[in-house]
């Protein structure tokens, strides 16, 4: 990989499918939600038309069934698609764009990319796909031992005694949400 350029947007261009993807690239990449899209879209369908990819990305954005999309909505991203995203990825080596043809494919150093991301979902439907219903039960639990101790005053053993069962029982609601939601998703 040479050294990143103003000109390309911050991505190092391509010199080998074999080198590793720079951080800042995987960052770069990852950080535009239609780029995202396109991947996880890619990782099931490939090769695509930037048509078909188009209309999936924007009913995907716009939470809507692609059939009920305004052609705004489809242009909007188709442009920014060819404009835009898929000449950077095909730069990177992320995915190999056709430009006469109009179709594009995700290649092996997309592969670099998976970690990130949460590709075994159907879709991105709007829901979370992160289960932040941990953090919350935690956040919970630090703000009720934190009332408690300050009305109480309660100090030393019995303080910390208390926080770490205000911790256990946040955890242990936020492990059944989890539990929950993941045998509603496998179904």
């Amino acid at each position: 990989m040479s050294v990143s350029t103003a000109s390309n947007g911050g991505v190092s261009e391509e010199e080998g499918d074999d080198e590793p993807l720079s951080t800042g690239d995987i960052y770069f990449t990852l950080s535009n939600c239609r780029r995202r899209f396109l991947i996880q879209y890619l990782s099931r369908q490939e090769p695509t038309s930037v048509t078909e990819l188009s209309r999936v990305i924007a009913a995907w954005e716009n939470e809507t069934p692609a059939e009920e999309l305004s052609y705004d909505e489809r242009k909007t991203v188709y442009t920014a698609l060819l404009q835009t995203h898929l000449p950077k990825l095909d730069r990177m080596g992320v995915v190999e764009y056709d430009a006469s043809r109009k179709h594009v494919r995700l290649t092996d150093r997309a592969d670099q990319l998976r970690p990130y991301l949460e590709l075994d979902q159907e879709g991105t439907d709007g829901d979370d796909a992160v289960p932040y219903g941990f953090l919350v039960w935690v956040l919970l639990g630090v703000a009720a031992s934190g009332v408690l101790l300050g009305r109480y005053s309660v100090a030393g053993l019995e303080g910390a005694l208390l926080t770490a069962l205000s911790f256990g029982v946040a955890a242990g609601v936020s492990v059944g949400f989890v539990l929950a939601a993941t045998e509603t998703v496998s179904e």
